[in-house]
């Protein structure tokens, strides 16, 4: 039951996302709420459930954005995936540790996909009038993030559906 809300949650935010959020934006930051969602959840999960929701989330996008097949799918599954490993070794009572694993999977993914459509020789923006923007971009993510995990905690609770492990 508890992948179950994680994938609908993902869907949902996913569709909010691509229409909703560009209009909410702020000085041209739009947060990647759904990057934010998959830290939080594989952080509340396991390796697996991580890798898997960021298939879905990947392939969301793959499907809706790019011309390349693939890329988001991969980039959401690798974080989703390594930060599934980390897990347990995380205090998730901490904000702060949703924040700063975001903050360095948002950093990792903003690099992996400029390299990856550099070498496939595909433009992805200018990156001297961007890094601006991604900075705060990233720290509105990392920011979202732990307020999401939060949030999420709440939410599942609140339906008596065991989020931590532990609970």
């Amino acid at each position: 039951m508890k992948k179950v809300i994680m994938i609908v949650i993902v869907i949902l935010n996913f569709i909010l996302q691509t229409s909703l959020y560009h209009f909410i934006g702020c000085f041209g930051i739009i947060p990647n709420v759904s990057l934010a969602l998959v830290v939080v959840f594989a952080l509340y999960s396991d390796s697996i459930t991580g890798a898997f929701l960021g298939i879905i989330t990947g392939l969301l996008y793959d499907i809706m954005m790019i011309d390349v097949f693939g890329i988001y799918t991969l980039l959401f599954f690798l974080v989703g995936s390594i930060v599934g490993l980390i897990n347990e070794d995380v205090n998730k009572e901490n904000a702060f540790s949703f924040f700063w694993i975001t903050l360095i999977s948002a950093v990792v993914w903003h690099l992996l996909m400029y390299i990856i459509l550099f070498f496939l020789g595909l433009e992805y923006k200018e990156i001297t009038l961007i890094t601006g923007n991604i900075i705060f971009e990233i720290i509105v993510d990392a920011a979202l993030a732990a307020a999401l995990s939060k949030f999420m905690l709440y939410l599942f609770n609140k339906f008596n559906i065991k989020l931590l492990s532990r609970q």
